[in-house]
């Protein structure tokens, strides 16, 4: 192969039932130049042989195998391996439209743009005829600036609606943090927080997949609040001094708020599952953040009652994020063991 275009990263663990038709669906792009790093995380049942006979079929397809680490640490490692102008991380359960990819990487490389990020069709289980591909001729793209993509788009966090250019990414973003859960809403923010423009593809590039058992719909145990309070602390930490506009403040508050609701929640939801019980959860957040700012700021509580409002005015009065971190893991470890 003269030259890697895209280098396409997929981990997998335990997922036969879904692989082939992923790999499929990669095999089968009208974009060519491309190497597929595929990362078997420790899989126990027959995924790896399945991986190793498209490997033999098609000699754009490596793999490589290791001990269960967790997707964060396989994406690292297929991404040491990578030779692509552009990177582009996969779920081995998804599927990829046949035509989408090959028109993000053109209108990337005709704009020199660093991140193009495009929409997905959701399907259920095996329901894979759901699926419609958009033509080629159909696919169109906006390019915005970071703060206008934030206000339009502010839920895209999962990192398999973007693409990004290489060497942007090994400068500004470098890896995943090493967290079982919650790898993507610490990445994402950081890279589109990272770049001037973005282009937006408004058609579905991209198969979401939704099935019982997935880390997104599976069981959630301890570690659940623990790494999202990891990666609250670690947005807090990277742009702790830079200089962000309203709306990426407001964007970057909205996650870190999120981060440290869900790990209050799971705290919680592991006796009582009820919306109530959250609703409550917050509520007792919300004066406990407030507990070391200034009097002067104390009547914020009494009309920031959603979470985005407090972490915004927090934002803008500069507060210590790190206090606000140090309390909150006070806070959860006392919550566990109350609720254990």
């Amino acid at each position: 192969m003269d030259k890697i275009l895209v280098s396409i990263i997929i981990p997998f663990y335990n997922t036969r039932d879904f692989l082939e038709a992923a790999l499929d669906s990669v095999q089968e792009q009208d974009l060519k130049d491309i190497e597929v790093i595929l990362i078997d995380d420790g899989s126990t049942d027959d995924s790896a042989e399945l991986a190793k006979r498209f490997c033999i079929k098609d000699a754009r397809f490596t793999l490589i195998q290791q001990a269960n680490q967790g997707v964060a640490q396989a994406r690292n490692r297929g991404l040491q391996k990578a030779r692509g102008t552009y990177l582009y991380f996969m779920d081995a359960d998804d599927l990829l439209m046949r035509h989408g990819l090959k028109y993000m990487v053109a209108e990337a490389q005709r704009y020199g743009l660093s991140m193009v990020v495009g929409e997905t069709n959701l399907f259920y289980g095996s329901n894979i005829t759901s699926l419609t591909d958009v033509p080629e001729k159909c696919y169109t793209m906006e390019i915005m600036s970071s703060s206008k993509f934030v206000q339009r788009h502010q839920k895209k966090c999962v990192v398999w609606a973007y693409l990004y250019r290489k060497d942007f990414f090994e400068q500004q973003v470098v890896s995943f943090l090493n967290v079982r859960y919650f790898e993507d809403c610490e990445l994402t923010p950081r890279a589109v927080l990272s770049v001037e423009c973005i282009g937006y593809v408004a058609q579905p590039f991209h198969g979401y997949r939704k099935r019982f058992g997935s880390i997104t719909t599976g069981k959630r145990n301890e570690r659940f609040s623990e790494d999202a309070l990891r990666a609250a602390k670690s947005l807090v930490a990277f742009f702790d001094g830079k200089i962000l506009s309203e709306p990426q403040n407001r964007y970057l508050a909205t996650w870190i708020a999120e981060l440290f609701l869900l790990a209050l929640g799971n705290a919680r939801r592991r006796n009582s599952t009820s919306y109530h019980d959250v609703r409550m959860a917050r509520d007792r957040l919300l004066p406990f953040l407030m507990v070391s700012i200034h009097k002067k700021h104390k009547m914020i509580h009494q009309v920031a009652r959603d979470h985005w409002q407090l972490l915004h005015v927090l934002f803008q009065i500069r507060y210590a994020w790190g206090q606000i971190y140090d309390n909150m893991v006070i806070f959860i470890r006392r919550e566990e063991k109350v609720y254990r």
